[in-house]
């Protein structure tokens, strides 16, 4: 058979070739095939293709055309690209991407030397001819990846175009499974085992690189290093092809070893010492807190810091101090007796820089022991039998502790008592021999002897001698129970007891009593303070006896007799229960009390009577609550079993007070001659006011109560004087949760004021009335500030009601007058204004009178507050109209001058407050001029009207007020002047912009022409006055809005309401040709304007008509025809 080759075009010879359907080699299909006729058909080679039966398959079956040769050439061969980064390494069992061309039929896809048997195939996908997928296998090495097809190789077995392999080499990422060690000392040889161990250049731990020129790799499975020099702990890094590394597993990671191999012995404890080992370079210690360099070692369990010094035998050397602290363990323990104890020996360790984890050590260190010293015994007194604690330093292998010589009576004899072992080396106790010791005591020598050497203490230890008694103070009889005492004489050491004995003083011990309490020692051992019991049986004698801890003094024992008083005891109370205040007597026996002696609780009871010694008398208490009564006389001191039940006192009033709400203090206190006012805030003061519960008063018709208060404590109650209260009278009493009364010590004098007159002028009287007024002052505001205080010059009593008669003062500011006096201050106000008045004028001629439009001046006094320019604050009532009928006339001012409560003294001092105004045109006639204190009377623009007119609402007036301020000056002024006087005008109807002429006399004086709506507004008009006698105003835009009639209304002058105009509501103008004398243009809705030709006598008149919607005409201006 041929060969052929894939991707190449065949051709097929023969008959009826036309019915050939497909063509196949082996299972590859010819994807397209051409006919040559029915002699011929021909195609490509798949490229897939491979060396197996050709066969054409026809509508009747297939042929088999027999076997042809498959052979890959240039353009079919296998091919593979470089490996991606992202696939150039991995670990077994990964999955990697392989590209190339012409993947067909591929049997292998090695990792490693080629197609032999050295390399390794992984599982794989072919994803298409130019894709395959396949998983590092096991045993993966570093090289390039082949990809081969063994079905594809021809005739001859031709693999060079059925394989194909990477350009660059696939890394195989190692697994490491084992090592040999994970601690090893410099030099030691480290193993590290796995799988795809083949790609492995080096080995590095810590960034620190272990020695290449011994790394030895294992194939596959392994690699060898030896350990270099410094703390190479870690993970270990394994170096890869291609500069790539990986770490391998914590499990498997790597510690180095600082190895000590020797210890120096025999040192103390602060000597130095030396280790020897090796590895012991830079990093490999752990160097302490705050240092930089060394090593902290570790000796027994406690920590010195070493430094390392020069090599020595091949060894490295640390070197520092033995540390302080160890423990020296000796054999057979450090109390012992013959042959010398050996000394334990300690294990030693350095400390890695992962403290407090320490490098593994067998090495140990046999401590040496100093001569013994002792720096402290305690105690350093007592007696025979007493454990004694001696401290010092190197207390080991102890073998005895002799107590002797001194100044004891004991001799230089010396004793040597039991030893036991507190603190190794630090501490131990030995037992103070029990022999026959002076009588005054003494001090012994100590020694510590040892199998380390001895040392011995001159005095170390005192022996108490036995108490003796001189005197006490105070002694002998009338000992007072609980009082002090001091028992003076020798060898009165702390911790001395003093005991008390019964039995007529006798010191046997079935006559003991009690020890005594102890309050300090004194004098070196010569005093002590201490207390006597707190009771004695009178007439009984009782023995003082000292001991210590050697025993009792030995003395006589009439020398310390003593004798106390009775203690007291009680047999009855008269009382339960009880209120304070309330007699109370104990009976009982009681000896001379004691200063504060007898109380209730803790509250003393200074007053009361000893009845012999059998009874005391006493009052309970204020401020005492319910307890046990306790007694302290002489002989002691003694309590009641039961509790004394106290209730409180009714409560006490001492005095009360009118407390002002503006300051919240009272000014008085305590007076019968006090008055207050109803709703006045009082305050009761007193005791025990918190019980009460009401206040009953004495009514006009009947007694009544209140129960509702401001303030309620212990020491005052506060409440609202109430309504209703008898004045005659003003008694109350207080009620408490017991109903108990409780008087007051004076009756409320309760004032009312019934009436005072008003209109006052200054000098004249201001009468008041009312009840309890008599003795009281008036206190008026000062303008200047402060108060100015009226004392009535009257003071009477009319058919029971008081009168109070004072002279008004000037100078003041109204608003309000206050009450005061009677030892009051400000309980009663009450409102009043002063009566403003003119007391002169400036301006007017000789005879009174002057023109409208003069500058006039008024001076007055108590002029209101507030006055300024532009104020209606002038009045002035008379004949003023045309009529001549009674009007009053209010006048702006220009200026006020110290308009407020002007003037001090109505006789010497009148005029210095100014009122500064022009006389307007409203006014000419005869008048007396007033002050307006209501300056809501200010008409609205100038506008007046007589008292008979509907322009004024005369109820604002108060007459009385008027005729009195009036009368006071009493002056009729004169005021001239023209009169405003229309007679005629018009036209009487018109839109907005419409000239009115007006004709009159006095049209001059004219200041506003109104055009007043059907509402009330006013709308101001334009004008000219030409002359008196001619006026023309406009009708102004605003007056549309009154859509029908408004009144005209000049202001100015007299003034004057000149009569009705009808505004027509405005339209566009519209013009008109001249139209003929009966033809009259019409317009239901509108207003227009027309010019008609019209003959009067002969003459032709162009008249222009205003034409409104009613039908009705104006003339607007008539012209001859030219």
């Amino acid at each position: 058979m041929p060969v052929y080759n894939p991707k190449k075009s065949f051709t097929l010879s023969g008959e009826g070739l036309n019915f050939i359907n497909r063509v196949y080699f082996g299972e590859d299909q010819v994807e397209e095939l051409f006919y040559l006729g029915s002699t011929g058909v021909s195609g490509e080679i798949p490229s897939s293709a491979m060396t197996a039966d050709l066969t054409a398959q026809t509508n009747d079956g297939i042929l088999n055309l027999g076997r042809p040769n498959i052979v890959l050439d240039s353009s079919s061969q296998v091919l593979v690209s470089g490996l991606l980064p992202e696939y150039v390494s991995g670990q077994a069992g990964d999955t990697i991407v392989i590209s190339g061309e012409n993947f067909h039929k591929i049997t292998n896809v090695n990792f490693g030397a080629g197609l032999g048997s050295s390399g390794e195939s992984g599982q794989f996908s072919v994803i298409s001819d130019q894709i395959l997928e396949v998983i590092v296998p096991t045993g993966a090495s570093y090289d390039g990846i082949t990809v081969f097809s063994s079905l594809r190789t021809g005739l001859n077995n031709n693999q060079t175009f059925a394989s194909g392999k990477s350009y660059n080499n696939f890394i195989p990422i190692p697994n490491v499974t084992g090592i040999n060690s994970g601690m090893l000392a410099k030099d030691s040889e480290f193993i590290i085992g796995g799988v795809n161990m083949s790609g492995v250049t080096g080995v590095s731990v810590n960034d620190i690189i272990f020695n290449q020129s011994s790394f030895e790799s294992l194939g596959k499975t392994g690699v060898k290093v030896t350990v270099p020099t410094g703390y190479a702990k870690g993970r270990p890094n394994l170096l890869l092809q291609s500069g790539v590394s990986h770490l391998a597993p914590e499990e498997f990671s790597f510690n180095p070893l600082a190895e000590i191999v020797g210890v120096s012995a025999g040192n103390v404890i602060g000597s130095q010492m030396t280790i020897s080992g090796h590895n012991f370079s830079s990093g490999m210690f752990y160097t302490g807190l705050g240092s930089l360099t060394g090593s902290l070692v570790e000796v027994g369990e406690k920590t010195g810091l070493f430094t390392q010094i020069s090599d020595a035998g091949g060894y490295n050397r640390l070197r520092g101090y033995v540390p302080t602290g160890i423990s020296i363990l000796l054999s057979g323990g450090n109390i012992s007796a013959g042959v010398a104890p050996d000394i334990l020996h300690l294990p030693v360790s350095i400390f890695t820089p992962d403290y407090p984890v320490a490098y593994p050590s067998d090495k140990t260190f046999r401590p040496g022991i100093g001569s013994p010293s002792v720096s402290l015994i305690s105690p350093t007194s007592g007696i025979g039998g007493d454990l004694v604690t001696i401290s010092g330093e190197n207390l080991f292998g102890i073998t005895g502790v002799v107590f002797g010589a001194g100044n004891a009576g004991i001799g230089s004899e010396g004793f040597n008592f039991g030893v036991t072992e507190v603190i190794p080396g630090k501490q131990i106790t030995a037992t103070v021999p029990q022999v026959s010791y002076d009588t005054a005591g003494g001090f012994l020598d100590i020694e510590v002897s040892g199998a380390f050497g001895n040392v011995g203490v001159e005095e170390g230890f005192f022996i108490y001698g036995r108490p003796k008694i001189n005197t006490i103070i105070p002694g002998g009889s009338g000992i007072l129970p609980g009082s002090t005492g001091t028992i003076y004489g020798e060898r009165l050491y702390s911790g001395s007891e003093v005991l008390l004995y019964g039995g007529n003083g006798g010191l046997a011990s079935s006559n003991f009593i009690q020890k005594l309490n102890i309050s300090g020692y004194r004098g070196d051992n010569a005093e002590i303070v201490f207390s006597y019991p707190n009771s004695f049986v009178t007439g009984n004698t009782y023995g003082i006896r000292v001991e210590n801890q050697r025993g009792y003094h030995i003395s006589p024992t009439n020398t310390y007799k003593i004798t106390g008083f009775h203690t007291p005891s009680v047999s009855g109370v008269s009382l339960v229960s009880g209120t304070q205040g309330e007699s109370v007597t104990i009976s009982g026996y009681f000896e001379e009390i004691s200063p504060s002696g007898l109380k209730i609780g803790e509250t003393v009871v200074s007053d009361f009577t000893r009845v012999s010694t059998t009874g005391i008398v006493f009052n309970i208490p204020t401020k005492t609550t319910s307890n046990l009564i306790n007694i302290e006389t002489s002989g002691g001191f003694a309590s009641t079993t039961d509790i004394l039940n106290i209730a409180l006192k009714e409560p006490t009033i001492s005095g009360y007070y009118h407390t002002p709400s503006f300051t919240g203090v009272n000014t008085y206190y305590n007076s019968s001659d006090q008055v207050f006012a109803e709703s006045n805030v009082i305050t009761i003061t007193g005791e025990r006011l918190n019980l009460v519960t009401g206040i009953v008063f004495s009514g006009n018709n009947q007694q009544f109560g209140i129960n509702e208060f401001t303030n309620k404590d212990n020491s005052s109650l506060t409440f609202r004087l109430p309504t209703g209260i008898n004045a005659a009278s003003g008694n109350f009493i207080t009620k408490d949760f017991k109903n108990r009364d409780s008087l007051v010590p004076f009756p409320v004098n309760v004032f009312n004021l019934s009436g005072y007159n008003n209109f006052v002028l200054p000098g004249q009287d201001l009468t008041l009335s009312g009840t309890n007024l008599t003795g009281l002052n008036v206190a008026f505001d000062r303008v200047q500030g402060g108060q100015i205080i009226v004392e009535p010059h009257q003071n009477l009593v009319s058919g029971g009601t008081d009168v109070l008669v004072l002279t008004m003062p000037t100078g003041v500011v109204g608003g309000t007058a206050a009450f005061s006096g009677r030892n009051s201050d400000d309980f009663f106000n009450f409102a009043f204004d002063p009566t403003p008045v003119v007391t002169g004028t400036v301006g007017f001629g000789s005879a009174l009178q002057a023109g409208t439009g003069n500058l006039i001046t008024i001076t007055g006094v108590n002029f209101p507050t507030g006055v300024s320019s532009g104020d209606f604050a002038i009045g002035i009532t008379g004949t003023g109209n045309s009529l001549s009928k009674q009007q009053v006339d209010l006048i702006r001012i220009e200026s006020a001058t110290g308009v407020v409560g002007t003037g001090t003294n109505v006789a010497t001092s009148l005029g210095s407050g100014e009122l500064s105004f022009r006389l307007p045109n409203t006014f000419i006639g005869t008048g007396q001029f007033f002050i307006n204190t209501n300056n809501s009377l200010a008409f609205q623009d100038d506008i007046i009207a007589d008292l008979n007119s509907t322009g004024i609402d005369t109820s604002l007036l108060d007459y009385d007020f008027v005729r009195a301020t009036t009368n006071f000056l009493g002056t009729n002024f004169k005021i001239t002047g023209d009169r405003v006087n229309a007679t005629g005008y018009g036209p009487t109807r018109g839109v907005t912009g419409q000239a009115v002429e007006f004709t009159g006399h006095g049209l001059r004086a004219v200041r506003e022409v109104y055009f007043q709506a059907p509402s009330g507004d006013l709308f101001s008009s334009q004008f000219n006055a030409s002359s008196d006698t001619k006026l023309t105003a406009y009708v102004p835009e605003e007056a549309i809005e009154a859509r029908g009639t408004a009144n005209i209304i000049f202001s100015g002058g007299t003034n004057q309401e000149v009569g009705p105009f009808e505004i027509i509501l405005d339209a566009s103008v519209v013009e008109f040709n001249i139209v003929e004398e009966d033809d009259v243009p019409t317009s239901s809705s509108r207003v227009g304007n027309f010019t008609q030709k019209e003959t009067i006598n002969g003459t032709v008149f162009l008249v222009t008509r205003t034409r409104f919607p009613d039908g009705t005409t104006a003339i607007v201006s008539s012209t001859p025809q030219a």
